[in-house]
């Protein structure tokens, strides 16, 4: 076809004009998903676009325009034409879209939507030209009016059609439909590309395929473009959409200083200062903004830090169906969130644009838990700063902020950087050093116990295996105290395979199941084992403890079993650190021996007498040399040994293993920040890992609890729970551990430990007035 030139000014408004379609269906998708996926990518992908869409242009002009306009073929061979190119552009789409890192960010959808954006304008740019060409067509083509608004409409309607189908096509290639989506996207572009080129010669053709292009935005918004992210991220996606224009008219009215976000607030008080002689003008008011309340919010947690302790808070909240969303910087640790249905945001806890995306205004809860402490604790001033902004409220009363501190000598008010809640505005930090070594502690006195769990200030968990010679086996959960004296009772059981429930006292134990008792001490913990059919060693009156590792949790365990009147021995092979625990007030005790030498040196090990220790912990730093010296110390024949890890997956192969008593720090850092997280409710948090879907929770009730006046069985029907303990102060203030059987009616002030179902967490909450 024979070029006829068109001023170089009206080609420069016609590419315009088709670049226009990129800006359009960025800026009305794209760019509102900030946040939601890879913009690099997205980038890359429209310049492939961009590319391959100039290539077709030229395909499209010298097979179907210029043998439309000489008449040269019939409309059928032109649809045969088209349909070979659009089976072009759905491999080429097909292969940009369906690569493994693509497909595993499950971002095909988007990286669509902008290679179909690159298609459109390229192609919509040439036929601009060719519709602004008096000569292509005579009487319809040539630069007028009418023809600028038809290259618009040309533009939109490529731009946005392309855009449709390769996003279409995407969201099927994430559902692994490959074959067939690519045969029915190839026949909807020959359909689109022969409409758009026949309307340069007959403008009304245009009439018949924009109606179906522009309904596929809608879909294409709310289904095609979300359908590679997780349920969480698209609904925050979706109220992203929702709030945006609301928090723009908040912007314009905080300037003016009036009330925003009516439906979230109360109100504003509108209260006129004046003084006694009526000297303060009318004008000069005090602006009070109400904070948002709670109950009208929905419950969402921001957490920075996608590490081990912060993915396992997200899971234990999503487990609790809370919404939830992960900052960190690391791509790494956001790919490894994938599984969590969260909503994930690469970036800082420290970054104002971060805190927006993961929605600070939205929040109720952010917890910081990044591996660096200074980082916590600046992040929750910042975070409290952050929201005042967005929800002006300048008390901050609707963001609990919590830290995460892996340094306890941070909160000694004397040598520390205390009192950190004051200047940092933290609600709660959470170090959990104390109850690493409390939990391992306790888990020494029975090692043959699968799980022992703190609960509240006066109980323990005791999860154990109902071995072969034990005599609960064929008797109910209900009989259990008549065949042990003094046996704690039994309030959950797994049995095999399957989550644990609840006992009801008709269920029959058998040989392998997994009873969960609540014991009043560790007194009460050799009634379990016996009933159970274990056996542990006698405890002795004054042990000795060999502890490996002056490590922080090292130092704390030596100081603990130093109280307990224990003679203790810590070798450190680091001799700084070893003076360090010589020259503190635990060194000061004669019972303690720190010694400087190599755990794993079999001669230091022989002069010690290993042998003859009653309890080794390992507590350095090194899991994998915690794991070495354990297993030797257990060789050796110490009876009770104990190590503390870092990674939870080494704690549970160590617990398959059986040989020794594993603590994992990050799991119980977890469980000490969901303490902090549910104390909305007062009182402790306890998951127990051995029994899936059972938690433990203690509460205070409060007047506004339904369970107040009612018996224990009625109110467990009421909370659909089990009560296993009841702390009640009497007229003295002298407080008293009641067994359920021994309680007429629960009362205000009274401390309740219940045993119940994670599902059932948000219903009990709401029944006890939280």
């Amino acid at each position: 076809m024979a070029q006829v030139p068109i001023a170089m000014w009206e080609m420069q408004l016609a590419f315009a004009i088709g670049l226009l379609g990129i800006y359009v269906g960025w800026r009305g998708t794209i760019a509102r998903m900030t946040g939601f996926y890879d913009l690099s990518g997205a980038v890359k992908t429209l310049l492939f676009g961009l590319v391959a869409g100039v290539l077709a242009a030229s395909v499209i002009d010298g097979l179907i325009l210029a043998n439309i306009r000489e008449a040269s073929v019939n409309i059928f061979e032109v649809s045969i034409i088209a349909l070979v190119i659009g089976m072009a552009e759905s491999a080429f789409a097909l292969f940009l879209l369906g690569r493994p890192r693509t497909v595993g960010l499950r971002a095909s959808a988007p990286f669509g939507w902008t290679l179909g954006l690159g298609f459109g304008a390229m192609r919509s740019a040439h036929l601009n030209v060719r519709l602004f060409d008096p000569n292509v067509w005579e009487g319809t083509t040539g630069f007028d009016p009418l023809n600028i608004i038809l290259a618009c409409a040309i533009t939109l309607t490529a731009c946005i059609g392309h855009a449709s189908i390769a996003s279409w096509q995407g969201s099927r290639i994430i559902e692994h439909e490959r074959a067939r989506t690519f045969f029915t996207s190839a026949l909807v572009r020959a359909i689109l590309i022969l409409s758009t080129v026949l309307a340069v010669f007959n403008p009304f053709i245009l009439v018949l395929i924009a109606p179906a292009v522009f309904w596929s935005w809608f879909p294409a918004h709310s289904h095609w473009l979300l359908s590679g992210m997780t349920p969480a991220a698209a609904q925050a996606y979706r109220r992203t959409l929702r709030s945006s224009p609301r928090h723009e008219r908040a912007a314009v009215e905080r300037v003016r200083g009036e009330s925003v976000f009516e439906e979230d607030c109360e109100k504003p008080s509108r209260i006129a200062a004046q003084s006694s002689d009526d000297s303060l003008a009318p004008s000069q008011e005090v602006m009070i903004i109400a904070a948002p309340p709670k109950e009208r919010r929905r419950m969402r947690v921001i957490i920075a830090g996608a590490g081990e302790v912060g993915r396992g808070v997200a899971a234990s909240l999503r487990a609790e169906k809370r919404q939830v969303a992960l900052i960190d910087p690391d791509p790494v640790a956001i790919n490894e969130s994938q599984s969590l249905d969260c909503l994930l945001v690469t970036g800082n806890a420290l970054s104002r644009d971060s805190l927006l995306r993961a929605g600070i205004n939205d929040a109720e809860i952010m917890v910081l838990c990044t591996n660096n402490d200074e980082v916590n604790l600046l992040g929750c001033a910042f975070a409290k700063r952050v929201y005042s902004e967005q929800v002006g409220d300048r008390a901050t009363r609707g963001l609990t902020t919590i830290a995460k501190i892996r340094d306890p000598t941070l909160l000694d008010k004397n040598r520390g950087a205390g009192p950190l809640e004051r200047w940092t505005r933290a609600d709660h930090i959470v170090c959990a050093s104390d109850d690493i070594v409390k939990q391992l502690a306790a888990g020494l006195l029975a090692p043959s116990l699968e799980e022992i769990l703190p609960l509240g200030d006066n109980a323990w968990i005791a999860v154990a295996e109902v071995m072969q010679n034990s005599a609960l086996i064929g008797k109910t959960t209900g009989e259990v105290s008549d065949w042990i004296v003094n046996i704690p009772s039994v309030y959950a059981i797994r049995s095999g395979d399957e989550k644990g429930a609840l006992v009801a006292g008709s269920e029959v134990i058998q040989e392998g199941d997994k009873l969960c008792f609540v014991a009043r001490s560790t007194e009460e913990f050799l009634t379990i084992t016996t009933g159970s059919g274990l056996q542990d060693p006698d405890w002795p009156d004054d042990p000795l403890v060999a502890i490996f590792g002056a490590t922080q949790f090292g130092t704390k365990l030596a100081g603990h079993y130093l109280s307990e009147g224990a003679e203790v021995v810590v070798i450190e092979p680091d001799l700084d650190a070893a003076n360090e625990l010589v020259g503190s007030r635990t060194g000061n005790s004669k019972r303690l021996d720190v010694i400087h030498g190599d755990p794993q040196d079999g001669e230091l090990l022989k002069e010690l007498s290993i042998a003859s220790q009653d309890i080794a912990i390992a507590a350095l730093a090194d899991d994998n040399l915690n794991i070495a010296i354990s297993m030797r110390a257990k060789d050796k024949g110490v009876p009770r040994t104990g190590l503390i890890l870092k990674d939870r997956a080494l704690v549970e192969a160590v617990q398959r293993i059986g040989l020794t008593r594993p603590v994992s720090r990050r799991h119980v850092t977890v469980i000490s920040i969901l303490k902090s997280i549910h104390m909305n409710v007062p009182g402790t948090y306890q998951v127990i890992p051995s029994l899936p879907g059972i938690i433990s929770i203690s509460a205070s009730l409060s007047a506004k609890a339904e369970v107040v006046g009612r018996s224990i069985s009625d109110a467990e029907s009421k909370l659909g729970c089990r009560i296993v303990m009841v702390e009640h102060e009497d007229e003295d203030g002298v407080t008293h551990i009641l067994n359920p059987s021994e309680v007429e009616t629960l009362q205000i002030a009274d401390k309740v430990l219940l045993f119940l179902q994670l599902d059932d967490l948000a219903r009990l909450e709401k029944a006890l007035g939280s």
